[in-house]
Parts: structure tokens; sequence; C-alpha cells
């Protein structure tokens, strides 16, 4: 049997602005590629880790002026993307807990809540990808997951229901589902 879901992991967090510095003008700079990650599952692939700079938030838009907030303007991130190898919500977890850890290592990275954030990616097989932006708690990942693809299963079932139940359309224009219409 083949994989159920793939979970793709973006880590983005926060680090200090001097290693930062030499990025310049530049918003996007790729500092390593293809690198890997132990895990109890299997080994999961890291293609790229960037450096980047936080962009102001837009914060109100009327029509004819937009307001923006500058106060994470430039601050450095990492951005860490792992491959679509993640097998299931426990390993998805490990993976985000061992990137966490090494990067505490460095004593480089800013720590607590809103310092550090995945967005995952999670993908059943015969539904879309649906990317979960700004996770933060690390216990919640497995769950988040799990329901996410009970979510999709969901609507692969209502949408395998809706292909074989009949439909017709009456001259009401009404559309009635399952039922024939008597004459």
């Amino acid at each position: 049997m083949g994989r159920l879901f793939a979970v793709e992991i973006v880590y983005r967090g926060i680090f200090q602005k001097t290693l930062a510095k030499n990025i310049g003008e530049s918003y996007l700079k790729q500092v390593y590629v293809d690198g890997y990650l132990d895990t109890m599952e299997g080994m999961i692939r890291i293609p790229t880790i960037c450096l980047e700079e936080e962009a102001a938030r837009k914060v109100v838009e009327d029509g004819l002026t937009t307001t923006y907030n500058l106060d994470r303007l430039g601050i450095p991130l990492v951005e860490i993307t792992t491959a679509p190898d993640i097998k299931s919500p426990g390993q998805a977890r490990e993976v985000a807990l061992k990137i966490g850890e090494i990067l505490r290592a460095t004593g480089r990275v800013k720590r607590g809540i809103g310092t550090i954030r995945q967005d995952i990616n999670v993908s059943i097989e015969g539904g879309a990808r649906v990317e979960i932006k700004g996770v933060q708690e690390l216990n919640t990942i497995s769950r988040i997951i799990e329901n996410e693809v009970e979510r999709q299963k969901g609507l692969l079932e209502i949408k395998n229901k809706l292909m074989t139940t009949p439909v017709l359309v009456c001259a009401q224009n009404v559309l009635e589902i399952g039922r024939q219409r008597r004459t």
C-alpha cells in the first residue's frame, strides 16, 4: 500500500541580526542545500535552508490608503524546508523538535511563542495539498495533522457520494439529488 499522506514543514525562526547582516539588499538568500534529518521512521530530506528578512505587515487598507506596521521590518529569519517525506503526525512532531534543538544549540535563535513557527503542508492521496500556517506549539502538530487528514478524507467521501448519486434538474431549476421525479 502506498503512502496515505505526506507532510512538509516550513520552519521559520528569528535569528539575531548579526548573522544576517550580509544579506544586504536581497530578501532571500539560500545558504544550504541537500541536507537531511534522521528520525525513528526514516530519513527526512531538507532541500534548502534560506536566510530572509521579515517584511512590513499590512494592517489597514481602505481603498485610498494602505497602512503598514514596520515593527518587524528587516528582522532576519531562517527558513528550513523539509521535503514531503514525513509519513506520520508523530514523525512531523519529531522533525520539528529536532530542528528546534539544532537551532537552539547555535545560541543564535530567539526563543518563545511568536519567534518560531511552522507552516505544515498536508496532503492525502486523491486530496489537495493544504497549508496550515503559523503553528507555534509543537505539542499540537500531531493533532493538527490528524484533524486535517480526517477532514480531507471526509471531503473525499462526500465527493465520491456526489459522483455516484444521480442528479436531476427539474423544470423549476430545483436540484434534486438521488430521487427520480414521478410523472
